[in-house]
């Protein structure tokens, strides 16, 4: 018996004595998905598929089960597949810590598609109900992706007008955009947000260097400038 499996077996065992509500076939689903999302991880997509598909077909209100099976079908190129898995998955968990990644994938799926009217209508829902930092984060992604880079910029600046004082997230992928787009000065500048919160960040200071720069306290900025 591997590690991994005994990990899992001890801690169905462990949830069967402590709650008197667990069941032995809950607990083998949960597992089994642990199982599919650790071949994901590991990039072995035919056994991440066979396990997750399982899964979904015994139980299709499982949405950790239809998640990584959509991460599975965009790997496989099948991003209708992964879109109605993502839909679903999103509806039964909608409000959650892991609902963020849920978007990322269903975006991406009708990003693949060419569906862009669905992709924006997605991403402002996502910007409408949930108003993160994160979820202007991605608008701006991928409206620059889609070839609107004014759009693209609008949602980057609320990103950052929502963000954690201390996330650099957003100025970093406000950087990104201005790079590609050829706009060097302001992508320093974004960078330079990012550099005062993480002013030891190793590949910040490479991205300073490609641009011809010293990384150095001289690059912090003053808060709200």
């Amino acid at each position: 018996m591997t590690a991994y499996r005994r990990v899992g077996v001890r801690t169905c065992l462990v949830v069967l004595l402590l709650s008197g509500s667990a069941t032995l076939a809950g607990c083998t689903v949960r597992y089994a998905v642990d199982q599919g999302a650790l071949y994901y991880n590991r990039h072995q997509i035919d056994r991440a598929d066979r396990k997750l598909s399982r899964v979904v077909d015994k139980d299709p209100t499982n949405w950790r089960g239809l998640y990584y099976l959509g991460l599975v079908r965009l790997e496989q190129d099948r991003p209708r597949d992964a879109e109605l898995l993502l839909e679903r998955s999103l509806s039964l968990h909608s409000d959650a810590p892991e609902t963020p990644q849920i978007l990322d994938g269903l975006a991406e799926a009708l990003y693949r598609q060419n569906r862009t009217a669905n992709l924006f209508a997605v991403l402002e829902h996502a910007t409408e109900y949930y108003g993160t930092s994160y979820d202007f984060t991605r608008q701006g992604k991928y409206m620059a992706k889609s070839g609107d880079p004014d759009a693209a910029l609008l949602a980057f600046k609320k990103a950052v007008r929502f963000a954690d004082p201390r996330d650099p997230t957003p100025y970093l992928a406000m950087a990104d955009f201005y790079e590609q787009v050829g706009d060097v000065p302001n992508a320093i500048t974004a960078l330079r947000h990012a550099y005062t919160i993480l002013p030891n960040d190793p590949f910040l200071a490479e991205r300073f260097r490609r641009h011809g720069i010293v990384p150095g306290p001289s690059l912090t900025v003053e808060p709200g400038s």
